[in-house]
């Protein structure tokens, strides 16, 4: 097979916004490049060698979400099903960021759950939190490709998406006591065709939420813990010192 588009019916059309109609003809692999997960060509492959249907679930950038992907082989022709289940992999993603959140006990911890998870449900190639001022606080996979963004986003507060650079962009303020603490920022591969639909945008917005909240509470929780370094050390000291005043007399 060439990759080439015999039959797609209506649902398919309404998955990638084209009219079914019009669909019939093209090229997978050249009409739609940056449009499917890298998952689609090894599962393809494996397909098509082994004669048994493959099925997978990826991140889409066609869809801004996820996908499950069926591939049947029916000797030369390929038959694609294809199933948005983005709303079920989102709902699973927040759940598990919650719980990892609830553990973490450091600004770090709360980091790394973020991240990890952020990357992870939204299909990026990296994730990197930023302070307020753009400096890297923590990344995975490297440098983020545009610093300068960062620091934007961090000084007016607010969500930035960016669709035309070598690899789609986000970036989105994360906002402790009404203050923006710091910055996430999310890379993409380069030359997916990501169009940050307000579905998604919606999304990683409720996930920086989320570990807004969690950082906020662990950066009180620290507040607290010197306030009661402090408050035992005059517990400590203050008798010493009274007895001091005292024999001084």
């Amino acid at each position: 097979g060439t990759g080439r588009i015999l039959y797609a019916n209506a649902k398919t059309g309404q998955l990638t916004g084209q009219d079914p109609a019009a669909l019939v003809g093209k090229v997978l692999e050249r009409d739609f490049v940056g449009s499917f997960s890298p998952r689609w060509a090894s599962g393809r492959d494996q397909a098509r060698q082994t004669g048994q249907p493959v099925e997978y679930e990826a991140p889409s950038p066609l869809l801004g979400g996820w996908v499950r992907v069926r591939a049947v082989p029916e000797g030369d022709l390929l038959a694609v099903q294809l199933r948005d289940v983005t709303a079920l992999r989102h709902a699973e993603a927040l759940q598990a960021l919650s719980a990892a959140l609830a553990a973490a006990r450091t600004p770090a911890d709360v980091l790394e759950a973020l991240l990890r998870g952020a990357v992870a449900a939204s299909g990026a190639a990296s994730g990197h939190v930023a302070d307020a001022s753009g400096q890297a606080l923590q990344a995975a996979d490297g440098p983020f490709p545009a610093p300068d963004l960062l620091a934007e986003v961090g000084r007016n507060g607010q969500p930035a998406f960016v669709t035309d650079a070598p690899a789609p962009l986000a970036a989105l303020p994360l906002r402790v006591e009404e203050e923006v603490w710091g910055v996430l920022g999310l890379s993409f591969r380069q030359g997916e065709r990501r169009h940050f639909a307000p579905a998604e945008r919606a999304f990683l917005e409720a996930l920086v939420q989320q570990g807004a909240q969690a950082l906020g509470r662990v950066l009180a929780e620290e507040r607290l813990a010197r306030q009661g370094e402090v408050l035992a050390t005059l517990g400590r000291v203050g008798p010493s010192i009274a007895t001091e005043l005292d024999l001084g007399r």
